[in-house]
């Protein structure tokens, strides 16, 4: 992204490798004279309330980063949700455009004039030394290596084995990074966790199955330890 020179670039980017920020939607984009339109799919047939929330999430993410990059007050034009009308004020007030409900689809729309704003943002502070490169790259490679075999989660003995390194030597590199092993194991499981239940056709007893539980209430247990609260009770919530 450093290398891109406007705000639309950056946005091809986005579009271009949604693997990078976690996308959870197709997108479909059309342009108009003075405006880009991004009209999200819901092909993983995600619960209407649960998109909505997933959707939301993302405009307010991407509008805070655009602002960041381009030191502009950046607006969007519109944001049209495919719910019932409900309370829309931090969310209007935030993306400083109107929002509408019971539309077909989830969608949203900015100018292409914003889209033209050059790049303001110093990536040159982003810059790590070699060994904190390296330690990053490491968490990398032991989440891919832990989603890869979720539902089964290596000792740290037999991920360092796996590595290519004693055990103490992975362990110094997380901490090194600011994590540990087991911190990265509960971020793969809760990532999970919160996955399954957001696409909301299953109920907890299949999820804490899925996710190799013998016993649900000890997948409750687990999930009020990630996040805080209970699984019943962070549904309610989104």
């Amino acid at each position: 992204m450093a290398k891109c020179k406007t705000l639309g670039e950056c946005l091809e980017f986005v579009i271009a490798h949604p693997e990078l920020v976690g996308s959870v939607s197709d997108t479909l984009v059309s342009q108009g004279e003075q405006y880009l339109y991004f009209r999200w799919l819901n092909t993983a047939k995600i619960s209407a309330r649960h998109f909505s929330l997933q959707f939301q999430n993302s405009v307010c993410s991407m509008l805070a980063l655009a602002r960041q990059l381009t030191g502009q007050d950046v607006k969007l034009e519109r944001v049209q949700l495919a719910t019932p009308a409900h309370d829309s004020e931090f969310l209007a007030g935030f993306c400083q455009a109107e929002v509408s409900f019971n539309h077909e689809f989830f969608e949203w729309a900015i100018s292409l004039e914003a889209l033209g704003l050059p790049l303001v943002y110093d990536f040159s502070q982003l810059q790590l030394d070699e060994q904190a490169l390296h330690d990053t790259s490491l968490i990398e490679k032991v989440l891919a290596i832990l989603n890869q075999d979720f539902p089964q989660t290596h000792k740290l003995e037999s991920m360092a084995l796996r590595l290519n390194m004693s055990d103490r030597t992975l362990r110094r590199h997380l901490a090194n990074a600011g994590t540990s092993y087991q911190k990265l194991v509960d971020q793969v499981r809760c990532q999970t966790a919160i996955g399954l239940i957001v696409q909301g056709d299953k109920s907890i007893v299949d999820i804490a199955e899925i996710m190799g539980f013998g016993d649900v209430s000890h997948f409750r247990q687990s999930f009020k330890h990630w996040l805080g609260l209970p699984p019943g009770q962070f549904i309610r919530k989104i």
